[in-house]
C-alpha cells in the first residue's frame, strides 16, 4: 500500500518532468509567435532610429565587407562607424542568400541571436549547480520577459551582444570553478573580444565586475606586482587584456574615421564623453533610479511587484548561502550597468535589454532559494500526519506554482504595457510621415544623388527608406551654413532633393533655399520639398 510520502514524491518527479517542459513550450511558442507575426512590419515601431541606422549600414554592405562601412547620413565621406560591422554583415548575407528584405533579415537575425542566448542561459545555471529542468525555468523567465519579448525582433545589435557576454561569462565561471582547460581560456578570450567589438556598453560593466571576483577568488589583490602572479595567472591576463586592447584599438580607428566627417566629428568617442558616461548628478537622479530602474526595469522586466517582493523576501531566509550569493551578484551585474551608463539608460529603454538578463538570474536565483526553505519545512510537515487539503497542496509543489505564476505575471505585465501596443502597431506609407517622404524621394530622384534633410536630427529613418545617400543636419548647428556652403559637407556631388521638416528653424531654412535656388517647394506631409535637379530625372 502506498504511504502518502510515496504519493507525494512520485506525483513530484511527475510534475518535475511536465510543467517546466511544457512552460518553456508555451513561452517559446508565443515568444516567437509576438516576434513572426510582426517580421515584415517597417522597423519604425520604437527607436527607429536606432534600427534604421543598423539597417542603413546592412544596406551599404552589399557592396561588400569593410572595416569602415557606409552610414551615409551626416554627409561625405559617408562612413561614421561605431561598432563592428558583424551583425549587419550576417543580416545582409542572410538577406542575399535566402532572397529576403532587409528589415525582415535583420529582424529575423535578431531573433535568431536572442534564442541562441538561451544556450549559455542553460550551461550557467546548470554551473550553478542546478538540474535541466530548473534551467527551463530560467529559460522561461527569459521568453516570457516583456523587455525581451519586444527587442528580440527589433533591428538592432543588443541580441547579439548579449550572446558574446552571456558566452563569455559560461567560459569565465569554469575558469573561476577552476574547472576549466585551455580551450575554455580561448572561447572566453573570442567571445569577450566579440562582445567588446558588438557593443562595448554591454560588454564593460560585466568585464569589470569579473576582474574584480577572479581578483578576490586568486587574491590578486595581494601578489599584482609580484612575478609569481603573473607567472601563475597569464591565461587570466590575456583572457581579460587582449579583448581590451582589441576594443580601445577598434574605438580609436572609428574615432579617425568619424574625424574626416566635419559632422562625423562631433560624434567621437571624445565628444560624446558626457553623453555616453554621464554625470554624478545623472547617477543619483530620481530619473534613474524610479523612472528608470524601478518603473522601466524591474516592474517590465518580469512578474512586475512580484519579482522584486521574491528578490527582497529571499535574501531573509537563513539557508542556503550560495544561492544568496549568487543573487546578490546577479543584482550588482543588473545594477552596474545604470551606474557605468546613467545617460544612455535614461535616454534609450532598449539599453536594458543588456541587463535585464542579470535581474532575471537574481530573480530565478531568489525563487530557488524559497523553494528549498519550502522544501524543508514540508519535509518536517510529512513527518506528521497531514489531511487532505495538504495531501494536494504537497502534491503540488510550491515550485510549480511559484514559476508559472511568475511566467503568467510576466505575459500579463508584456500586454497591458506599452510593448505590446507599440509590436502591433500597423505603420504603412498611409499613416507614416517617413514612409510618404521616402516613396516621394524614390519616384522623383535619381538613385546617384545625395539628398538634403531638415528637421530629422542625424535619423537615418528618410535615408534607409529613400535608399538615398544623405546630408541629414543635426543639433540645428549647421542649418543655414549648410545651404550657404553646402560644397563643405557634399564636395561629390549635389544633391537631387532637400527636405525641410518642421524644426526650429523651419521658416528660415525655407526663405534661404527658396532665395538661392529660386525655386518653390512642394508641401507633403508637413514637409517642404524642393526639386534642385527635375530636369535630369
Amino acid at each position: 500500500m502506498l504511504t502518502i510520502k510515496k504519493i507525494i514524491n512520485n506525483g513530484d518527479l511527475r510534475m518535475e518532468r511536465i510543467i517546466p517542459r511544457a512552460l518553456f513550450l508555451i513561452t517559446l511558442i508565443l515568444f516567437l509567435f509576438v516576434n513572426l507575426n510582426n517580421i515584415n512590419n517597417p522597423i519604425l515601431e520604437m527607436h527607429s532610429f536606432r534600427q534604421t541606422q543598423t539597417a542603413l549600414s546592412a544596406f551599404y554592405l552589399a557592396d561588400g565587407f569593410r572595416l569602415d562601412y557606409l552610414t551615409p547620413v551626416v554627409g561625405y565621406p559617408w562612413s561614421i562607424p561605431f561598432e563592428f560591422p558583424l551583425f549587419q554583415w550576417v543580416v545582409i548575407n542572410t538577406s542575399n542568400l535566402f532572397q529576403l528584405p532587409l528589415t525582415s533579415s535583420g529582424r529575423l537575425i535578431s531573433l535568431v541571436f536572442s534564442l541562441l542566448c538561451l544556450i549559455p542561459i542553460n550551461g550557467l545555471i546548470i554551473r550553478s549547480g542546478m538540474k535541466s529542468s530548473e534551467s527551463l525555468y530560467m529559460q522561461s523567465l527569459f521568453l516570457s520577459s516583456p523587455i525581451y519579448i519586444f527587442w528580440a525582433g527589433t533591428f538592432m545589435i543588443e541580441s547579439t551582444a548579449l550572446f558574446f557576454i552571456l558566452s563569455f561569462l559560461f567560459f569565465a565561471y569554469k575558469i573561476y570553478q577552476k574547472k576549466e582547460n585551455n580551450y575554455d581560456f580561448i572561447f572566453a578570450t573570442l567571445f569577450l573580444t566579440l562582445a567588446f567589438l558588438q557593443k562595448a556598453t554591454t560588454a564593460l560593466p560585466i568585464f569589470c565586475l569579473c576582474i574584480f571576483l577572479f581578483t578576490i577568488k586568486t587574491n590578486g589583490y595581494k601578489y599584482f606586482y609580484k612575478p609569481m602572479f603573473i607567472k601563475n595567472n597569464y591565461k587570466l591576463l590575456i583572457t581579460f587584456g587582449l579583448p581590451l586592447i582589441i576594443g580601445v584599438c577598434w574605438v580609436n580607428f572609428t574615432d579617425f574615421i568619424k574625424e574626416q566627417n566635419t559632422i562625423g566629428y562631433y560624434l567621437t568617442s571624445s565628444a560624446l564623453w558626457n553623453f555616453n558616461w554621464g554625470d554624478l548628478s545623472t547617477r543619483f537622479s530620481t530619473t534613474l533610479w524610479h523612472d528608470v530602474v524601478i518603473k522601466r526595469s524591474i516592474f517590465q522586466s518580469s512578474a512586475h511587484y512580484l519579482s522584486a517582493i521574491i528578490i527582497l523576501f529571499s535574501l531573509f531566509i537563513k539557508n542556503k548561502f550560495f544561492l544568496k550569493e549568487k543573487t546578490i551578484i546577479s543584482l550588482i551585474a543588473f545594477t552596474l550597468a545604470f551606474l557605468f551608463f546613467p545617460k544612455l539608460h535614461v535616454i534609450h529603454n532598449y539599453y536594458q535589454y543588456a541587463n535585464t538578463i542579470f535581474y532575471l538570474f537574481s530573480l530565478f536565483f531568489a525563487t530557488q532559494n524559497i523553494i528549498i526553505s519550502y522544501s524543508l519545512y514540508r519535509i518536517d510537515k510529512l513527518r506528521n500526519p497531514v489531511n487532505l487539503f495538504e495531501k494536494f497542496f504537497f502534491l503540488l509543489n510550491i515550485k510549480n506554482i511559484l514559476f508559472p505564476l511568475i511566467v503568467i505575471l510576466s505575459m500579463i505585465n508584456y500586454y497591458n504595457s506599452n510593448y505590446h501596443f507599440k509590436k502591433n502597431n500597423i505603420i504603412t506609407i498611409e499613416n507614416n510621415r517617413t514612409l510618404i517622404l521616402a516613396d516621394f524621394i524614390k519616384k522623383n530622384s535619381p538613385i546617384d544623388k545625395p539628398i538634403v534633410i531638415y528637421g530629422y536630427q542625424w535619423n537615418s529613418e528618410l535615408a534607409f527608406y529613400a535608399e538615398r545617400k544623405s546630408l541629414s543636419l543635426p543639433f540645428g548647428k549647421w542649418d543655414i551654413e549648410s545651404i550657404e556652403n553646402l560644397d563643405k559637407f557634399l564636395p561629390e556631388a549635389s544633391p537631387s532633393i532637400i527636405i525641410n521638416c518642421p524644426n526650429p528653424n523651419f521658416e528660415d531654412i525655407d526663405k534661404k533655399i527658396i532665395n538661392k535656388y529660386n525655386i518653390q517647394p512642394i508641401h507633403l506631409a508637413g514637409c517642404s520639398i524642393f526639386l534642385l535637379n527635375d530636369n535630369e530625372l
